[in-house]
């Protein structure tokens, strides 16, 4: 195994996208024979590579209780996902991971875990830091998902909050040693033109997904492990509390196909609809369409089913920076409908892997979803290969090994 010693700092081990994405890394310089750990808030595997840190658990409640009445004094749920960072539980000068690791990547910290100060205490430490980027929030004031039009939209102690932050980061964050890594063109230009960054070296690397997991597989076996139709089309909605998080657009996917049911005259032709997430259908879909609700899915293997099962996936996200389900239902051959938002254009190409629909025209998503449930097939083959170009978790892991060196 390499000498060299990386350990990630996420959250969380495995659940939710950027927690996944670290995995895989973490999982994929495994492999390779790089001396790789991660450390977690929450863990949930029995692996010896992956650690969860000591904390008092009353602290940790405080920690989270707190940035939620700092969100609802200064901030409103209109304005997304808000993380202050002003209180974190991880210890570093206790932790002995840090103490041992020669590069040190960050990757979806908040939450409790880090703090403003202890980030800073890490990029102090002297050693190399490489920050993937899942969202906006290391740059932004709080907001994971941070846009001018919300900052001037927002009220005035939001608005102070919002600055105080910023310059919190900007003064404490030594970024002589630091790498950031953007995942996405979107993000990329934000960072470049970020108060907060100004020193750090910035390169893109894509996230990737493990081609030999994620490939097309013969649809009626997909099928019959979920007790699917055969003949119907199917439709592939999916995301952590699919109809309930405001951000992830389930409410204009229900318009959408809503909108779609409209134009279909043959009823042999209209889709059946398939949900993972775990999320209780909406009653003005299950009232058109045969839904098919197939739970929360953690293993990979039942991903790359559900995903080849169905004619098309839709991500009707509003904010979004290069969601996870997108890479694995294209590796999968199965073309994906989203906005044209964010990360969306780097992963799909507008008619041969998906359809980029415009943000929010419910009629043009509904339009890309006929579009592509048409082109049921046509798009296979686009869509293996712009993985296999873009998307391949070991290629990308190589330029992480690369930037490692």
């Amino acid at each position: 195994m390499n000498k060299t010693c990386v350990v990630h700092l996420s959250v969380d081990e495995i659940a939710g996208g950027a927690a996944r994405a670290a995995n895989r890394i973490h999982n994929t310089l495994l492999e390779f024979g790089i001396n790789s750990r991660m450390v977690v808030l929450y863990k949930y595997s029995d692996s010896d590579f992956v650690t969860s840190i000591r904390v008092n658990k009353v602290a940790l409640f405080f920690a989270i209780k707190i940035n939620a009445f700092i969100r609802i004094i200064f901030a409103s749920k209109k304005l997304g996902a808000f993380s202050a960072g002003l209180i974190g539980t991880l210890k570093v000068k206790n932790q002995k991971e840090l103490k041992q690791a020669d590069i040190i990547s960050l990757h979806w910290v908040p939450g409790g875990f880090l703090s403003i100060f202890s980030i800073a205490k890490i990029l102090n430490l002297g050693k190399p830091v490489v920050w993937r980027l899942p969202d906006t929030w290391p740059f932004s004031g709080g907001l994971h998902y941070s846009s001018s039009e919300k900052e001037l939209a927002a009220p005035l102690r939001f608005r102070l909050l919002s600055k105080f932050i910023i310059y919190l980061k900007y003064k404490l964050w030594n970024t002589k040693k630091l790498t950031i890594v953007c995942t996405n063109r979107w993000i990329e230009s934000q960072v470049r033109n970020s108060k907060v960054f100004e020193g750090a070296r910035i390169i893109k690397i894509a996230t990737g997904v493990d081609l030999g997991q994620f490939k097309p597989l013969d649809q009626t076996t997909s099928r019959q492990k979920f007790n699917l139709p055969d003949k119907k089309r199917l439709v592939l909605f999916g995301a952590v509390n699919s109809f309930d998080d405001h951000r992830k657009g389930g409410d204009l996917l229900v318009e959408a196909l809503l909108k779609l049911s409209q134009k279909i005259s043959n009823n042999d032709q209209m889709p059946d609809i398939v949900i993972f997430g775990g999320s209780v259908v909406p009653n003005d879909l299950a009232r058109v369409f045969n839904c098919h609700v197939v739970g929360i899915l953690n293993e990979e293997e039942e991903l790359a089913a559900i995903y080849n099962a169905c004619d098309v996936f839709v991500a009707p996200s509003r904010e979004e920076a290069l969601a996870n389900t997108v890479l694995e239902s294209t590796a999968c051959g199965t073309p994906t409908v989203a906005f044209n938002i964010g990360g969306m254009p780097d992963s799909i190409v507008h008619k041969k892997t998906g359809y980029l629909a415009n943000p929010y025209s419910i009629e043009d998503m509904a339009k890309g979803i006929d579009f592509c449930l048409n082109s049921h097939g046509k798009m296979t083959n686009d869509c293996v290969n712009l993985s296999e170009k873009s998307f391949s978790l070991k290629k990308n892991v190589y330029e992480y090994i690369k930037l490692f060196g």
